[in-house]
């Protein structure tokens, strides 16, 4: 990120406050290092307090400028004349100009036709209600432009011949037209002779360019990317072999897939309710695109799978929306690349019966593995399910795959009676090792009976359960589960919250393996000795808003006897768990990570020296812990209770995150003026008015937190230039009744890394905050 006179976003809305932030902005005469060195800029057109849009002269001054856009989008307010843009031929240094907004009549020809080091021109006549014409650019505006490498016009007209496209365009590398005919004679013919054009965008809204492509698509030299929209003849023709990516949009006409040896990509997308001609050639020769890794067909009337596309030896990713697919294509267990297959909105029905299912979801996703390892399913009906998966297991089990599905996220569906579960076969994708299952309805639960299905999925080593669940759980589920090493189960609770479902002994005993358990809402019932004998392994441990039936001790006392937990998290600490934690902490042989909410002892005990992070919320803390392990240390406070900082606070020279929000400090305290490594320092909802000059960290200070305080300036000691790496300041509001204004630019200055700032606004006079009341 570089300084703020470098590159600027400003939005204002009255033309002449626009017009002093830009005079500011273009000081200085465009010393290096000074606001005049203004690079990037973008703007959003101004009010005149006439009735129009406009910008001001004075962007005409800005000449350090290489890159401007120009924005304006609100098309009921009346727009710019495009003669006021007459000062864009100033900006000699432009090499990059980018307008969009509903400019009318003619565009001043010297506006860009001075812009001779412009390399990329962006223009859009922003106009959906189609109210006013559309502006013109001929040679008189793009002839000049010998160093243009991209031009993009939208709903421009364009007038120029072949003639003259040939003598300007020899260095265009990318080009993109959309509503810009008609078309000069000869444009389409003269397009194929740039030497150097590798992207061609466009959309044939005219029949006499679509027959013009096809006559001179395969002679263009270096074309490698092709998006063509309204394209209207049958077929495309011979490719030319530099061509690898094609994306053809709305072809009611073509009839034939397009070849190329080359292609890496290729998309066909038709309009969805609108008659087009159902593509019937696939020649035999497509298995010879050896390197096409992506083929998207949506909305091609499709039936089923061409033979020639399971034939694409490296085809990666295939999507079929919008088509009418009754099945899963078959050939699938032979295209050995495929990672993703996406059937949005096909029919995929087996009979009658089913043809009610029109238009349902169901999508297979995978990003790293093939389709039949992974898979994502959701379905609206029980059958559809059903057979969903006994065919994503044939595919998984056939000999050319080698190995089952694998990872599988289910959605769960509902019966005839409305009832929502999960598949019977479920229970027979015994290869699985890693299964999500999903219910989100917060009026129908989810009957646990159906959980049962998991006892048969010995191979499972990860589960995660995100349901409603009102009822409690088998413990036959679990029971054979004695591979599993990470379990997530969160309830999906109600606005009026359910009896949390109750998990004891006799769910978790047999789960030996057990290395990350994380519980969110599901009740809790164990004996000591279960939590000995069972979670020899467990590393991490997540409770959150885990209500404990029966003697809590018996789950907090062992806690410091397993040898490999490295990780704590609760926020449910109130009375019988902190103090036995108070008395355990410091016997936990390798905690290094320990979060707690509303944890209710005032002090905290030895710490472990395994210990490097600790969080405390909403505690009853009067002495801040210390331990010289820690590099993160976080206290957050809501009760009015003043916090203590101790001496050897400043002897945690490790120390790189400190949060003490909601302490009531009125002052910082010493110690944390003397810790030398912090990078990220939180103060906010204190009583501060002022930083010390002597804050030892401000030279490594990258992220400072401090609003909500009594502050009424940005503090002193940043502003001396100390704080070189500070890169996020947040002062987003303040408990003080007034606020010194900023100068936005000197503060940056002082603060050359700054990327984020965020500062409370002044106050407005107090009579416009209190009002009086009318009698």
């Amino acid at each position: 990120m570089v300084r703020l006179w470098q590159r600027a976003d400003v939005y204002i809305y009255e033309v002449y406050s626009l017009r002093r932030v830009l005079h500011s902005l273009g000081s200085s005469e465009g010393r290096v290092g000074s606001t005049g060195s203004l690079q990037r800029l973008t703007l959003h057109f101004a009010a005149d307090g006439w009735g129009w849009w406009t910008l001001p002269e004075e962007v005409g001054k800005l000449t350090t400028l290489t890159k401007l856009k120009l924005l304006h989008f609100d098309e009921n307010m009346p727009i710019p004349p495009a003669a006021a843009l007459g000062w864009l031929s100033t900006l000699t240094a432009l090499q990059s100009l980018l307008v969009i907004a509903p400019i009318s009549g003619p565009w001043p020809s010297p506006a860009l036709s001075s812009l001779q080091q412009l390399t990329n021109l962006s223009m859009c006549f922003w106009d959906p209600d189609e109210s006013y014409p559309a502006p013109q650019l001929g040679s008189a505006h793009l002839a000049p432009l010998k160093a243009l490498r991209r031009l993009d016009l939208d709903n421009i007209m364009l007038s120029m011949s072949g003639k003259q496209v040939l003598g300007s365009w020899q260095h265009m590398e990318e080009l993109s037209l959309s509503d810009v005919g008609p078309y000069s004679l000869g444009f389409w013919e003269a397009l194929c002779r740039l030497p150097r054009l590798t992207k061609l965008v466009s959309n044939c809204d005219h029949e006499e360019s679509s027959a013009s492509l096809r006559s001179t698509l395969s002679a263009f030299p270096r074309l490698a990317e092709l998006w063509l929209n309204g394209y209207s003849e049958p077929a495309l023709p011979h490719l030319p072999t530099t061509l690898t990516h094609i994306n053809l949009y709305w072809t009611p006409d073509l009839c034939a897939i397009p070849f190329g040896p080359a292609l890496r990509s290729l998309h066909l997308f038709n309009k969805w309710g609108f008659h087009h001609t159902v593509i019937q050639e696939f020649p035999p020769q497509l298995s010879a695109m050896t390197q096409l890794t992506k083929l998207e067909l949506d909305v091609c009337n499709l039936t089923e799978l061409p033979a020639p596309l399971a034939a694409l030896p490296s085809l990666e990713i295939l999507s079929l929306k919008q088509n009418y697919l009754e099945d899963l294509p078959q050939d699938l267990a032979s295209m050995g690349c495929l990672r993703t297959l996406i059937l949005d909105g096909n029919l995929l029905q087996r009979d009658a019966r089913s043809a009610g299912l029109e238009g349902e979801y169901l999508r297979f996703c995978s990003q790293k593995a093939q389709l039949w390892q992974r898979a994502e399913v959701q379905a609206q009906h029980g059958e559809e399910l059903s057979r969903v998966l006994q065919t994503l297991d044939a595919l998984s089990g056939s000999a050319a795959t080698g190995s089952g599905l694998v990872r599988l996220k289910l959605w769960a569906v509902y019966d005839s009676q409305g009832r929502p579960g999960f598949s019977r076969v479920l229970g027979q994708l015994t290869r699985l090792t890693c299964l999500k299952l999903l219910h989100n309805d917060y009026e129908v639960p989810l009957c646990p009976a159906q959980l049962t299905a998991l006892s048969f999925l010995t191979a499972l080593r990860s589960l995660k359960i995100h349901a409603l669940i009102t009822t409690p759980l088998p413990a036959t589920a679990f029971q054979s589960l004695a591979q599993l090493t990470s379990l997530w189960m969160q309830l999906w609770a109600l606005p009026e919250k359910p009896t949390a479902p109750l998990l004891c002994s006799d769910h978790l005993s047999a789960l030996t393996a057990l290395r990350r358990l994380d519980l969110r809402g599901f009740g809790l019932s164990l004996l000591a000795e279960m939590v000995l004998t069972a979670w020899q392994h467990l590393e991490k441990l997540t409770l959150s808003c885990v209500p404990f039936r029966g003697d809590k001790a018996e789950l907090w006392g062992p806690l410091c006897r397993l040898p490999r937990l490295t990780s704590l998290v609760s926020n449910r600490m109130c009375d019988q768990p902190s103090q036995v934690l108070r008395s355990t902490l410091q016997a936990f042989p390798q905690l290094a990570e320990l979060r707690l909410v509303g944890y209710s002892e005032p002090a905290m005990p030895q710490l472990p020296t395994t210990l490097t992070c600790l969080e405390l919320c909403n505690s009853d803390l009067r002495v801040v812990p210390a331990c010289p392990s820690l590099v993160s240390l976080s206290i957050g406070q809501i009760a009015n209770k003043t916090v203590e900082c101790p001496a050897c606070l400043s002897a945690m020279i490790l120390l790189t995150e400190l949060g003490l929000g909601g302490c009531l400090l009125a002052e910082l305290p010493a110690p944390v003026v003397g810790l030398p490594g912090l990078k990220k320092l939180c103060l906010s909802m204190n009583d501060l008015t002022d930083l010390p000059q002597e804050l030892a960290c401000v030279g490594c200070l990258q992220t400072l937190l401090i609003e909500g305080n009594l502050m009424q300036e940005v503090p002193r000691v940043l502003t001396s230039g100390a704080a070189s790496r500070l890169e996020s300041l947040v002062m987003e509001w303040t408990r003080a009744r007034s606020w010194a204004p900023v100068d936005d630019v000197a503060l940056r200055a002082s603060l050359p890394a700054l990327t984020h700032l965020n500062l409370p606004r002044a106050w407005p006079e107090e009579e416009e905050m209190w009002p009086e009341e009318e009698e």
